[in-house]
């Protein structure tokens, strides 16, 4: 069986996981995620198309995490087809909605584009949560 697998490339957490991610890999991926925002407070998420999904619990387990974060989680997708990479652009919509500013959210064609959408990214200023912002 294909276990989650974590590699770190300073500033980015590149994720490979298996096909079905459940409560145990995420709360990996939540501590992996958050050790590296101690040691680099603006850092990325790396992650291919088409692998992972999620159970129920999972799921909430991220949302609920999403919710906590002070700074916003940037992450870059990459790989799968056109229809995976409008349904990622659907959820990243529907987390909007759910947790404004929390999550800014890239789906590429490849690594490549995804790496070069980060670089871009480490050159702009970070971003605010909205959610955190005054009205």
């Amino acid at each position: 069986m294909f276990t989650i697998e974590f590699y770190v490339h300073d500033d980015v957490l590149e994720l490979f996981a298996p096909e079905t991610m459940g409560s145990d890999d995420v709360a990996q991926l939540i501590r992996r995620l958050s050790e590296l925002r101690g040691l680099h407070p603006r850092s990325f998420l790396l992650v291919r198309n088409g692998g992972p999904t999620m159970s129920t619990e999972a799921r909430k387990a991220i949302i609920k995490w999403v919710m906590t974060v002070a700074t916003p989680v940037e992450c870059a997708t990459y790989g799968g087809g056109m229809v995976q990479r409008v349904v990622v652009d659907l959820l990243r919509r529907a987390v909007d909605l759910m947790a404004p500013g929390k999550v800014v959210l890239a789906s590429c064609k490849t690594r490549e584009e995804a790496v070069a959408w980060i670089d871009e990214r480490r050159r702009r200023p970070p971003p605010t949560s909205r959610a955190a912002a005054p009205q």
